[in-house]
């Protein structure tokens, strides 16, 4: 992992910066024990940048969603959760997410 094996800050980005960024920052923050409702806000913030292309929270709800298996509302604990997600989908390991945390921190 990138993060892991590289000094920040870091630089995240795509063209607008709500999808791919703005999804890749809201699942960094959750992991770093962000409350959902900040997360929102921070996404939403993207749409006072006069790109004249509109994003609502409910597009990353959804990606939120589709990672954890079931709506956000119903996540006991949302870093656990998509920490234990990306540990049974992906190639990251516990020790990789503790890592990334401190490293995010």
């Amino acid at each position: 992992m990138f993060i892991n094996t590289h000094p920040g800050p870091y630089y995240i980005h795509c063209r607008l910066g709500t999808d791919r960024t703005g999804t890749t920052s809201a699942v960094m923050a959750a992991l770093c024990g962000a409350s959902w409702e900040d997360i929102c806000a921070d996404y939403q913030r993207t749409n006072l940048m006069g790109i004249r292309e509109f994003r609502d929270y409910r597009l990353l709800q959804y990606s939120f969603g589709r990672i954890l298996g079931k709506p956000v509302s119903e996540a006991e604990n949302l870093s656990k959760e998509l920490g234990n997600y990306f540990i049974a989908n992906t190639s990251l390991s516990r020790k990789d997410i503790d890592s990334l945390l401190v490293n995010l921190k």
